[in-house]
């Protein structure tokens, strides 16, 4: 009887998720709930200092589920929080590994599948998009594995029940070996581990999944949860530096598509609340600068910042994330736009945003440190460092060191194959002399 009533609440929740328009396979999560295999890792493994813990809960009430059996096929939450720390390291995350392992010879087979469609919870709305990179791991070779992972932004709401998702293509998935770019092609027929990985974003976190689906058609890529409220001049110009501060962290540690991806979810997440604004006619006919006290000059600046976000996001999605050669021009369209609107923002603040301070604006992302100037060209990976250490997932850059090592390698394998070719000569020769039998001449 408890098996039949887990199997009714099973389809019941399972024909809640089910997609009439485009058809939809669960891998992970949903109505299935979570699998217990998974754990967290950070860069403690390098002397980093981030921390992440990792929990399956019941979503809703538990004391709904009083029976124990029914309770195992509710639905589940995999939650994961933890603080990140950047210095000597940066990265922390969730994983687990499919059917049996990396080297049982068994794996997912995701054959004919586009794309996965991540479910998450929306934060709440005085947080900053978070961005997180979805992974598959590859094939492995001894120790090292091939993943390839994609970037998906995680979204702040003023609604505290919404629930967002990111459709994510198989085409946006970059390959990298130890957190090194590397060339290779997803093979979606064998995935041998699957997980969730945050990157050099500072603070502490909370995030939430619901469930992980293959997507056989990708349509549409995005499905954000309400916006936030905070739409004053403060709290806009307050979002955007943010913003533009972790997006240049992200890129100038050598992941672009993470970068874009933050400041693209933060220009959707400005638009959407600006455009909730009323904006009336400003009849005076002056510039909108002019007059910051006139409190139609200030709604129209923020049209006009609600505008540059709005193209940004609509630049940088058309632009898509698969080719990797656009990751400076989408990351430089979307700081443009963030800048254009943190400008108009600034002229449209009054003394009454400052009347007490930093602390008087109304609720937003705290003010990070200000930018230093940025050159036009994007910025480029910084040049190896000697004390540089091999990580898990953390950008490096070895390539001259690689290549003087390899030139090395072989210069010593020609030098020890000539002594050794010397030697066996020197010996040859020796054993020939030995070998030779002088006559005896008797003395005369």
């Amino acid at each position: 009887m408890r098996r039949l009533l887990a199997m009714v609440l099973a389809v019941r929740l399972a024909g809640a998720d089910h997609d009439d328009e485009t058809r939809v396979d669960l891998i992970d999560g949903g109505y299935k709930g979570w699998h217990q295999g998974w754990t967290g890792r950070s860069d403690r493994v390098m002397g980093g200092r981030s921390t992440i813990d990792v929990r399956r809960t019941v979503l809703g009430d538990e004391e709904e589920y009083d029976d124990e059996y029914l309770r195992s096929a509710a639905r589940t939450v995999l939650a994961a929080s933890g603080t990140l720390r950047t210095a000597n390291g940066g990265f922390a995350g969730i994983s687990r590994w499919l059917v049996g392992g990396a080297w049982s010879g068994k794996s997912l087979n995701l054959a004919g599948v586009s794309g996965v469609r991540v479910t998450f919870e929306a934060m709440p709305e005085s947080e900053l998009p978070l961005v997180w990179e979805i992974r598959f791991t590859g094939s492995c070779f001894w120790s090292s594995c091939i993943d390839f992972g994609a970037a998906f932004a995680v979204m702040p709401s003023a609604d505290e029940d919404a629930v967002g998702s990111a459709t994510i293509p198989f085409s946006a998935f970059r390959a990298r070996r130890r957190g090194r770019p590397v060339q290779a092609s997803f093979d979606p027929s064998q995935i041998q581990s699957m997980g969730f990985l945050l990157l050099y974003q500072e603070g502490p976190f909370d995030v939430r999944f619901r469930s992980i689906e293959a997507v056989f058609e990708v349509e549409s890529t995005l499905a954000d949860p309400p916006p936030p409220t905070a739409t004053s001049p403060g709290a806009v110009y307050r979002t955007a530096n943010a913003a533009l501060a972790r997006g240049a962290a992200l890129f100038n540690k050598g992941y672009g598509p993470h970068a874009s991806a933050a400041l693209a979810a933060t220009c959707r997440s400005l638009a959407d609340a600006l455009d909730a604004v009323p904006i009336p006619a400003d009849d005076d006919g002056d510039d909108p600068r002019d007059d910051r006290r006139d409190d139609a000059a200030q709604l129209t600046l923020l049209e006009y910042a609600r505008i540059a976000v709005r193209r940004a996001a609509g630049d940088a999605e058309r632009a898509g994330a698969s080719d990797p050669k656009r990751d400076g021009m989408t990351y430089m369209v979307l700081r443009r736009g963030l800048q254009m609107a943190q400008e108009s923002a600034d002229a449209a603040i009054t003394s009454d945003d400052f009347e007490n301070g930093p602390e008087g604006w109304p609720a937003g992302p705290a003010p990070a440190p200000a930018l230093p100037d940025e050159p036009d060209e994007p910025p480029q990976p910084p040049p190896p460092d000697d004390d540089d250490q091999e990580g898990a997932d953390g950008p490096r850059y070895y390539t001259k060191c690689k290549s003087c090592i390899m030139t090395l390698f072989i210069f010593g394998l020609a030098l020890s194959a000539a002594i050794m070719l010397t030697l066996a000569c020197c010996v040859c020769a020796c054993g020939k002399e030995r070998g030779k039998v002088t006559p005896f001449k008797p003395d005369a």
